[in-house]
């Protein structure tokens, strides 16, 4: 299950309600969602400071306000880890979206890695976002385990 201590930020039109679960109650909260989660197209996970999360949730809500798109929230404090899920969002409106939330988490000293999302979306947002100096190590990797470059091309970090 997903036990420990969880905030879920639930982030309708309306604005940011958060609950705090534990154990069988955080079980529940994601039993009575799965077939909601299971259809989101989009889904993001977040990472960074906890400290800077109620700030964050407050992006997340400006942007689900302003597109009228409803749109789940869930943290992990136990492993510092977030997930943002939604539906039916239009490509222009995911991108805009996802790097939205990356310059804000970013800026925050956390990060945003695209976990899914439609083909145009992955096309026009690096799905892992900054890489740092690590592209050329991935590179070699790549060519290591891949000479002939046909095994997933473009779908890791750095487009690799």
């Amino acid at each position: 299950g997903r036990g420990g201590l969880v905030f879920f930020y639930k982030t309708p039109a309306q604005g940011v309600q958060a609950d705090v679960l534990q154990g069988p109650a955080a079980d529940g909260w994601w039993e009575g969602r799965r077939a909601e989660v299971q259809a989101c197209d989009w889904v993001v996970r977040c990472q960074g400071p906890p400290s800077e999360w109620a700030r964050l949730a407050q992006v997340i809500a400006g942007q689900s306000r302003s597109s009228g798109h409803p749109v789940y929230v869930a943290w992990s404090t136990t492993v510092g880890v977030g997930r943002v899920f939604a539906a039916g969002l239009p490509d222009e409106v995911t991108v805009r979206w996802t790097l939205g939330l990356r310059r804000a988490w970013e800026a925050a000293g956390g990060s945003v890695v695209v976990e899914r999302a439609s083909m145009a979306v992955r096309r026009a947002v690096d799905p892992f976002g900054a890489e740092g100096g690590v592209v050329a190590l991935f590179e070699r990797l790549k060519r290591q385990i891949d000479p002939t470059g046909v095994m997933c091309p473009g779908t890791f970090a750095g487009g690799i």
